[in-house]
């Protein structure tokens, strides 16, 4: 587990290179959000992960996203404000 006690925040993690990316990282210990537009593919995501993995669905990316990200119970929020 080369990740664990890590955070990870990734975009577009409904398909593709993010989906890869945050079933990876949940394999290798982290705690992982991820957004994107599509809500069922994030909730498959999530099916994958067993849970793992915390989402939301967005059009867009700013600050205000990262800080409603902080309310996540498993992501430690002292690794998103730094």
């Amino acid at each position: 587990m080369r990740l664990k006690d890590k955070a990870a925040i990734i975009t577009g993690g409904g398909e593709r290179i993010g989906r890869a990316t945050a079933l990876l990282f949940c394999k290798e210990g982290a705690k992982v959000g991820i957004m994107g537009r599509t809500r069922s593919k994030l909730d498959r995501v999530v099916e994958e992960a067993e849970g793992s993995v915390n989402f939301m669905t967005c059009l867009f990316f700013d600050d205000e996203i990262i800080y409603q990200f902080r309310t996540v119970p498993s992501l430690p929020t002292e690794k998103l404000s730094q």
